[in-house]
């Protein structure tokens, strides 16, 4: 998860019986944090994965190449860096309770510590660096997710992903507040070879309905 220590998965990892478990840290590289974990907890298959947001360089291919590298099955988009998501926590829309790494993020800024936002579209076109980690993702055979992306980006990158022959994109949180994508918009990504992310805790949060949720994955 994004927050606490490796302890919390290992012990899940036991109680669960689970075979995979993939360790986010939205900070840094959890590819050597997933070996070791599979050393001390030997019955269960961790597996890393890097979030590019700005504590890694933001969309850093060399990040991504030596992610994989380390063991890293997938690669997260922008979560709380994009600016797509910074602009819906902090704009008109914000939320009454913020997210945890929202207030981190309020902590850098009053240090004056540098976070800066991430967009992958410059003049309407995905920028270089993310048709560069999406060509290394392909060639590690390693899942890409969209994180917090904008819609615009979300479809430009799917369309770019099919188009590379990448075999594994995820459309994260569809069911969330600020990624919500309608049934049409989620089909549309499905002809696109993309997997719908649909999470159990916005339902959980009261951020949308059951039935809501259920109706999208009937159909």
């Amino acid at each position: 998860g994004g927050a606490g220590t490796d302890q919390g998965p290992m012990k899940n990892g036991r109680l669960f019986e689970i075979l995979y478990l993939l360790v986010e840290k939205r900070a840094v590289t959890a590819g050597e944090r997933a070996e070791l974990l599979r050393a001390v907890q030997p019955d269960c298959d961790f597996l890393g994965s890097l979030v590019l947001n700005s504590t890694v360089g933001g969309l850093n291919p060399a990040a991504v190449e030596l992610a994989a590298r380390s063991g890293a099955k997938l690669i997260w988009m922008p979560t709380c860096d994009s600016a797509y998501e910074r602009e819906h926590i902090f704009g008109d829309s914000r939320p009454e309770k913020l997210p945890f790494w929202a207030n981190i993020i309020l902590e850098l800024k009053q240090n004056q510590i540098q976070n800066p936002t991430i967009r992958l579209l410059e003049e309407g076109a995905l920028r270089q660096e993310v048709l560069e980690i999406l060509a290394i993702a392909r060639s590690h055979d390693m899942a890409v997710a969209t994180g917090h992306i904008s819609h615009q980006e979300t479809f430009a990158l799917a369309r770019a992903a099919k188009e590379m022959g990448l075999r594994k994109l995820i459309i994260t949180h569809v069911n969330f507040p600020s990624t919500f994508y309608t049934l049409e918009e989620q089909q549309e990504l499905l002809a696109c070879g993309a997997f719908l992310e649909h999470c159990y805790t916005p339902y959980a949060t009261g951020k949308v309905d059951f039935a809501v949720m259920l109706e999208q994955i009937r159909r």
